[in-house]
């Protein structure tokens, strides 16, 4: 397990699908703040809502991953 991800989910050894499903949550939650960050210099403000609302959904996604 890496230091963020322990950082974040404690020490206790994860199964290893909820890791699995951790790190591709984790790795499209990184890659929808990318997409935000483009779309916010691009000025392309109905994409920036959409992103937004995303993300957030990812977040929550990870939020009910760590419960497991």
């Amino acid at each position: 397990m890496s230091i963020e991800t322990s950082g974040a989910f404690g020490n206790d050894p994860l199964q290893t699908g909820t890791a699995a499903e951790i790190g591709k949550a984790s790795q499209k939650l990184n890659e929808i703040a990318d997409e935000l960050k483009a779309a916010r210099e691009a000025g392309v403000a109905d994409r920036v809502d959409q992103l937004g609302k995303a993300q957030s959904e990812q977040a929550t996604i990870l939020t009910t991953l760590k419960t497991k």
